[in-house]
């Protein structure tokens, strides 16, 4: 098996600003296997939430803090994501990412949302 990664890069502009997620799973591949949270300044964003859909299966519920599946220092790629076995094939993604950054002081940064995908060997 091959392991692909889909991203799901969205940029926060303003501190509590919602995020929709919407789109589907690559269609190429045959299940979800994990997913994480990244920020592109690395610095941890306390309290900020995602709600996740995937293949109408509810994965994270509103109000499930990102920070719980965002890496920490000195883990490594293979040992970051949250386990979950979903269905892809074009599946649908849902849901939202919240920010709840304190207004003072916001900087503009990107969120990506990246799901670890299985395929079978051709």
């Amino acid at each position: 098996m091959k392991t692909k990664f889909q991203i799901i890069k969205k940029t926060i502009t303003s501190a509590g600003e919602v995020i929709s997620l919407g789109g589907e799973t690559l269609s190429h591949v045959e299940h979800v296997k994990g997913v994480f949270v990244s920020y592109s300044d690395g610095v941890s964003k306390p309290n900020s939430t995602l709600q996740l859909t995937i293949d109408s299966e509810e994965i994270f519920p509103a109000d499930f803090e990102a920070d719980m599946i965002a890496p920490k220092s000195g883990i490594g790629i293979n040992n970051i994501a949250w386990p979950i076995h979903e269905r892809a094939k074009g599946s649908p993604i849902s849901g939202k990412y919240t920010d709840n950054s304190p207004a003072g002081g916001f900087i503009a940064y990107d969120v990506r949302i990246v799901l670890v995908c299985i395929d079978k060997d051709k």
